[in-house]
């Protein structure tokens, strides 16, 4: 919570406050499309709890999923972050899901509802970091 915190502080300071309302929002939609792509690469790891009640996401649901996802996290453009920030912080997002989805199928050959969480929390404050970063692009 502390770094999440720190995180958008930062961002705000850089980006201004209504630009940092929006990342906040938008990270929230496209991280929790992080936590759906386990669903849809995964198995549930058990026969009962979150994961195992929830339906598997159709492929063509899923890719509807991550396309609003891409709209989404790029939304902050409109108050003016950049375009190339904004896409590193969703290739990072996925990147955390996949990374994710390959511990969990190593460790538990399948996803809970748990991992679901942990992976949709991660991806949220790796999309803040990259926004927080102080990088720039030629």
């Amino acid at each position: 919570l502390l770094l999440r915190i720190l995180l958008l502080a930062d961002i705000a300071q850089n980006f201004g406050v209504p630009a940092a309302a929006l990342i906040m929002a938008a990270s929230g939609g496209a991280s929790r499309v992080a936590a759906l792509m386990l669903h849809g690469l995964l198995p549930s790891a058990r026969n009962d709890g979150a994961a195992w009640a929830a339906a598997k996401p159709l492929p063509s649901t899923l890719l509807l999923a991550i396309l609003l996802a891409i709209a989404i996290g790029l939304s902050p453009m409109s108050l003016g972050v950049g375009l190339e920030r904004l896409v590193l912080g969703l290739a990072v997002m996925a990147f955390a899901a996949l990374a994710m989805a390959a511990l969990a199928h190593r460790q538990i050959k399948g996803m809970t509802g748990d991992i679901a969480g942990a992976t949709q929390q991660i991806a949220e404050i790796l999309f803040f970091a990259v926004l927080a970063s102080r990088f720039s692009f030629i």
